[in-house]
């Protein structure tokens, strides 16, 4: 009873912990000032809550190390551009500190992943019922672009609908994995979730979102049969060789003919990805002006006037706003923690968490083509993905001994 009880404690004050590094966004919306001063009062609480543990811990994984150079090229790179430092840090140190939760937690996730389905659950509920209830938005959010007002994206209790789809695909990898480490098969509570995940996603047609979500739900239903049959195209490799050739295909290429039925009648999308393929264009040559460093950090705004178009807060695609926050040398970085992570799943290829951590990869990726997916919460899946190679106390169901 006394273990149990501390283990709940402590699910308890991680699920705090994620409001405070995963606010949704209504409620930063609707908060004054003296709001505002506690909502950062305990993100740095937060913060100095995982530093004094991993002070303690002293565990620092290669994607520790390697994450801190490629924000802290974005943040050198916005230093030598006359960029405004504290802005970078405060958009970038988060990420950092998420990687360090996972180092002090190393293979011992049930707490922490208990926290994340308790807390995406409520969110995610709560996003549809207000989708249910304003299917026009909640809200609007406003932004500059040289110095005239400019609409953004209806915005839900969460986000817009450009942003459901990272919590969704988090939760639904969290749920899974916890389902399969636990009782060995998806749990009934995995269905509801995901029938509320999928039709959020549908009740505002984010394209992008519901594809990959799909995807995801599509190989986590499969993972028995995946664990028991081992299909040689069940790979990590393979599915990022898919990811490159895509990003080639329609950020370097720019040619989405081959795709036109599938845009167009499934998707609902036009040929260039709603205007997404200018912006894939004007990043790419921003990037080549400045390839070492990039131009560092750019608030939203700042960014428009960088690519000279309203609709451009950011590249609509992770790798390609990296490429112009920190230049090659960031992008470089992170393809580098890519691989790292999956040399490690590959090991438990065939595992319930190989496969639904390969699933959530896939997904996730596949979203970062069309989308900068900021998120502090894929951190945790990847230090978690590259931890899960390399811990040889686990059997074939995942499960501790």
């Amino acid at each position: 009873m006394e273990l149990k009880l501390r283990i709940e404690k402590k699910t308890l004050l991680f699920v705090l912990m994620l409001f405070f590094v995963a606010t949704p966004g209504y409620i930063t919306h609707i908060s004054g000032k003296w709001m505002n001063y506690f909502l950062l009062f305990g993100e740095m609480l937060t913060y100095a809550l995982i530093l004094w543990k991993w002070l303690r811990v002293k565990r620092m994984s290669p994607i520790h190390i390697l994450s801190v150079l490629m924000y802290g090229t974005i943040i050198l790179s916005t230093w030598l551009n006359g960029g405004n430092v504290y802005q970078a840090f405060r958009a970038e140190i988060g990420y950092i500190f998420m990687i360090m939760l996972v180092d002090n937690e190393g293979s011992e996730t049930d707490c922490l992943w208990k926290a994340c389905i308790y807390y995406l659950s409520v969110v995610i509920i709560i996003n549809y019922l207000t989708i249910l209830l304003f299917p026009d938005g909640m809200y609007d959010v406003y932004a500059s672009y040289d110095d005239q007002l400019i609409l953004g994206q209806k915005q839900w209790f969460f986000s817009s609908k450009n942003g459901m789809g990272k919590p969704i695909l988090f939760l639904l990898f969290f749920k899974s994995d916890y389902d399969f480490k636990r009782y060995s098969k998806l749990q009934p509570s995995f269905y509801m979730i995901a029938a509320i995940c999928l039709l959020s996603l549908v009740s505002v047609w984010s394209a992008t979102s519901i594809v990959s979500c799909a995807l995801m739900i599509a190989i986590v239903l499969l993972a028995r049969v995946i664990y028991e049959k081992r299909p040689r195209v069940f790979n990590i490799y393979v599915f990022l060789a898919v990811i490159a050739i895509l990003f080639v295909e329609f950020e370097i290429m720019q040619n989405v003919g081959y795709f036109s039925n599938l845009i167009s009648v499934v998707l609902k999308k036009n040929l260039t990805f709603n205007g997404r393929t200018l912006i894939w264009e004007r990043s790419i040559r921003c990037i080549l002006t400045r390839p070492l460093l990039g131009y560092g950090y750019l608030p939203k705004d700042d960014f428009r006037m960088l690519i000279g178009l309203r609709a451009a807060s950011d590249a609509h695609n992770y790798l390609l706003t990296l490429g112009v926050y920190g230049g090659f040398t960031a992008m470089i970085l992170f393809v580098i923690i890519v691989l790292l992570v999956a040399k490690s799943i590959k090991k438990k290829q065939f595992e319930y968490s190989g496969i639904t951590m390969t699933a959530c990869l896939f997904s996730f990726f596949l979203t970062m083509l069309f989308e900068n997916t900021t998120s502090k919460l894929y951190w945790l899946i990847l230090v978690y993905a590259y931890y899960l190679g390399r811990d040889q106390s686990m059997n074939r169901t995942g499960r501790t001994r």
